[in-house]
């Protein structure tokens, strides 16, 4: 499809010396996370996957992590594309939790920590989730929301010594991956569910669009539980890029530009604009570039 000459010129800005783009299929969209996450795993085993605080993982130990927690998740009784809550604080943890849910045929409900009590009861009780997952730091919420006959999953309980296989399950691409909640606001908060082909699309659309690159860096700084999150997720686990959570409620905006300085310089290289000496930072929303070219400056992604 021909660009107008503005978006053009955009893309040719962004694209990176290095040649590190690399279009994602649309064939792809047919497939399903797990099989997408699992090529750019074999590609790029040692990259950095996700960068959170003081914690890194490589996408092989981001793999590692998510089989242990889908090894557990289908050692529970229950079969079937049902759904599983995820109760985790903005971070590492709950990304490995996502990819383990999707890995074991699962429906992930991610629940904000920081969120009213009522307001995650209430989701807990219209997604019917049978299985809660979180860690010791929201264990003692966890069991205060906890429904009846409902199983709780601590990961920092998780053994995970040993390497543990690709689960290898056949996922269709129309099969359910995720439920998001609305805010509430006309009344009690609606499950809008979305097929693995939802976030492959989605994937698909940001990746090409804003050609992510192995070498980029996506800040995270939508919480999980909103449809904002998903973009910087996928476009970056599904272009071997890495994606670094910062959360808001903890961390504040001021210290935002700090973070993202800090983040680049101790962790990896800088992905550098082709005609530009700055570095970009790619975030859900916005490139945050020193770059002096004012194309470059005033993109914004689509909403």
């Amino acid at each position: 499809m021909d660009l107008p000459p503005e978006q053009q010129a955009i893309r040719e800005k962004c694209y990176l010396a290095q040649g590190g783009f690399v279009e994602f299929p649309l064939a792809d969209i047919e497939t399903s996370v797990p099989e997408c996450f699992d090529k750019v795993v074999q590609k790029f085993p040692h990259r950095l996957a996700v960068v959170d605080g003081g914690q890194s993982l490589t996408y092989r130990e981001l793999d590692q992590a998510a089989n242990h927690i889908a090894t557990k998740i289908l050692k529970q009784a229950r079969t079937g594309a049902e759904p599983v809550a995820l109760l985790f604080e903005h971070g590492a943890l709950i990304i490995a939790a996502i990819l383990g849910t999707l890995k074991a045929g699962r429906i992930y409900v991610p629940l904000d920590p920081t969120l009213p009590a009522a307001r995650k009861v209430e989701m807990l009780q219209d997604c019917q989730a049978k299985l809660l997952i979180t860690n010791s730091k929201n264990l003692l919420q966890a069991r205060e929301l906890a429904q009846d006959g409902q199983v709780i999953l601590n990961c920092d309980d998780l053994e995970v010594g040993a390497a543990v296989e690709n689960l290898g399950r056949k996922i269709a691409a129309d099969q359910p991956a995720l439920i998001l909640y609305t805010s509430g606001s006309t009344g009690r908060p609606k499950g809008v569910l979305h097929s693995h082909r939802n976030l492959l699309v989605e994937a698909h659309n940001y990746i090409n669009d804003v050609r992510i690159c192995p070498e980029d860096r996506l800040a995270l700084c939508q919480s999980c539980s909103f449809a904002n999150s998903i973009r910087n997720i996928y476009g970056a686990l599904l272009s071997g890029a890495a994606v670094l959570p910062y959360d808001f409620a903890t961390q504040g905006i001021p210290r935002l530009t700090e973070w993202l300085c800090h983040r680049a310089d101790h962790y990896f290289p800088y992905a550098r604009d082709h005609h530009a000496p700055a570095p970009r930072y790619r975030s859900g929303e916005r490139d945050i570039s020193g770059a002096a070219d004012p194309t470059v400056r005033r993109r914004t992604d689509k909403r």
